[in-house]
């Protein structure tokens, strides 16, 4: 068996679950396609990343059947993030990203003195060691674009995908 196959029967019935970034471009496309393309925050992902994201996420939920979790911290940090645009784009961002927490996630808390111990704290802080909390209590298959965090991830045994090797497979 190839090694993504493998893969693919190792995260089926996991949950999905995006850092940050790659949530923020999730509601960045969903609210205006030109945001990916002109958002500093999220046009260094690469011109196609909001396509290769958007199929992706489409992918798992359909085939796999798979929930979408997130964090506090990482809408917090979306939310905070998104405070950066202006005008149109930011309500449009704003109403776009209401309606994916309505219909799309499912909310996983962690209290953050029970992760600021954790090994890997001062170099990742607070959001990341709340995915990796939520990566090893509920199994679930995260996605980021950071491969630093996909590698310690990884190593912690958080079944982990980058952006990068997602477009290698589209």
């Amino acid at each position: 068996m190839s090694d993504f196959k493998e893969f693919l029967s190792r995260i089926r019935g996991k949950s999905l679950l995006l850092d940050t970034n790659l949530l923020l471009l999730l509601v960045a496309g969903h609210a205006d396609r030109r945001l990916v393309k002109t958002w500093p925050r999220v046009r260094n992902l690469g011109h196609d990343s909001y396509d290769v994201l958007n199929k992706a996420v489409d992918n798992f939920v359909q085939f796999f059947d798979a929930r979408i979790v997130t964090t506090p911290n990482i809408l917090t940090e979306v939310s905070n993030l998104g405070n950066d645009l202006k005008y149109d784009h930011r309500n449009r961002f704003f109403d776009a990203f209401a309606e994916l927490i309505a219909v799309l996630f499912e909310e996983s808390y962690v209290t953050s003195s029970s992760i600021s111990g954790s090994q890997g704290f001062a170099i990742f802080g607070l959001t990341d060691m709340a995915i990796l909390d939520r990566g090893l209590g509920e199994p679930c298959l995260v996605l980021t674009e950071d491969g630093t965090l996909a590698d310690f991830l990884a190593r912690k045994g958080v079944d982990t995908m980058t952006l990068d090797e997602i477009r290698a497979r589209s």
